[in-house]
């Protein structure tokens, strides 16, 4: 597990559950949280060609607050600079939101991000949970032991002030 700290922002990222990786994303996201957070993931993309695998992205954005446009084009930009090969790496990505704000961030880094059409949103993490074991019992990939709605706990943090 490993916690990003930057401002107002905290980006837990929890790999715990191999091949469901979560990243729980707390308070207003920066643009150094959003640039730590991309350096922090490189290796889960090492682990997947390694090990030749692919693993679900649970991204729980419940508990986040509304990027600025500077950080919402970081975003688009660092995600479209990834490797190729990481959508073929990635069995799928499930964005958790709750908030109708937030929805509407996710709408809006759609139009500048056309690989985000390939995310489920999802209203909750039981949800989030659900439709990630579910793509993995389709991409014929292992569960991850102790993962079920009733154990997960989100990270008990907030953001740094």
């Amino acid at each position: 597990m490993e916690e990003i700290r930057e401002g107002g922002c905290t980006i837990v990222l929890d790999t715990q559950y191999w091949p469901v990786v979560f990243a729980t994303w707390i308070g207003e996201p920066n643009e150094r949280a959003v640039t730590r957070y991309f350096e922090a993931s490189e290796p889960l993309w090492a682990r997947a060609r390694k090990e030749r695998t692919r693993f679900v992205l649970v991204t729980d954005a419940a508990r986040t607050g509304r990027p600025d446009a500077k950080v919402r084009k970081l975003i688009a930009d660092k995600t479209n600079a990834q490797a190729p090969d990481t959508q073929d790496l990635a069995a799928g990505s499930i964005i958790v939101v709750e908030n109708a704000l937030i929805r509407g961030v996710v709408t809006a880094l759609g139009w500048i991000l056309p690989r985000l059409k390939d995310s489920t949103i999802v209203g909750s993490i039981e949800e989030a949970i659900t439709t990630a074991l579910g793509l993995l019992d389709e991409h014929g990939l292992a569960r991850p032991a102790g993962l079920t709605v009733a154990r997960y706990r989100r990270p008990a943090l907030t953001a740094t002030a």
